[in-house]
């Protein structure tokens, strides 16, 4: 308390005032206090207010130079936190009697706390997106079985000219694959401008998340070639005669 005034910078704030040099030994003037502060170190920046807001400027003061009426006390174990919540009170206690100790958690309870709305939000979104995948995936399927079925009577001229099964069957699941491809393209345009938008609200996970723009893609496409395939083998296992007389 009666020693030489210090203080433990974040990142940004000793960036911002000392820019590219050495922060360690500098000193300032804070706010009404007549000390001089000298940095004796720099950590690295918090988010205080939630994952979804920037770290802010922040400097850490010795309680003993700074007192303030409540506070916090990390305890860092390899056992299971909770379980040592008595002992961290005994001791507590042995230093200071008068002092409450209450609201004990772990970290990942506090960090769950924090985002509980945030990721019931995002549970809400998931659960309706992954509907429009299926939505998406049946109306898919539906619209390539129909149009493969109506090229019923054409398969059956190709097989009565001579052509093989496997090749109509390359040329149909082709098509119904290339038409697939070209709406995943449209999609994967769209999707990239509008997660633009939706950057603000991601935190760990960026609007081009490579996951995503990969597997929904492939799904759709695999959806395509079933939706082809099927109706498609089932018409090349048609006599010919059979297949030329089909409506």
């Amino acid at each position: 308390a009666t020693g030489r005034k210090v203080a433990v910078l974040g990142e940004s704030l000793a960036r911002a005032v000392w820019g590219g040099r050495d922060p360690i030994g500098q000193r300032f003037l804070r706010g009404s206090e007549p000390d001089w502060v000298t940095v004796v170190g720099v950590a690295a920046d918090s988010r205080f207010e939630g994952l979804e807001t920037a770290p802010r400027p922040v400097l850490y003061r010795p309680f003993a130079q700074q007192p303030i009426p409540l506070g916090y006390l990390a305890v860092r174990t390899a056992k299971d936190p909770l379980s040592l919540a008595a002992a961290v009170r005994r001791e507590v206690a042995a230093v200071d009697s008068t002092v409450a100790v209450h609201d004990v958690a772990t970290l990942e309870q506090r960090l769950s706390g924090s985002v509980a709305e945030r990721r019931f939000n995002v549970t809400l979104l998931g659960l309706f997106a992954v509907l429009a995948m299926v939505l998406a995936g049946v109306g898919l399927y539906g619209v390539l079985s129909y149009l493969v079925t109506e090229r019923t009577r054409e398969m059956g001229i190709r097989m009565a000219l001579g052509a093989e099964r496997r090749r109509i069957l390359g040329l149909v699941i082709r098509q119904g694959v290339m038409t697939a491809a070209a709406g995943a393209a449209v999609g994967l345009g769209t999707a990239l401008v509008l997660g633009r938008i939706l950057a603000s609200a991601l935190f760990g996970v960026t609007a081009t998340d490579p996951v995503t723009f990969s597997v929904i893609p492939a799904v759709l496409l695999a959806t395509a070639v079933l939706a082809s395939w099927l109706p498609a083998r089932r018409a090349t296992r048609v006599d010919p005669g059979v297949a030329l007389r089909a409506e």
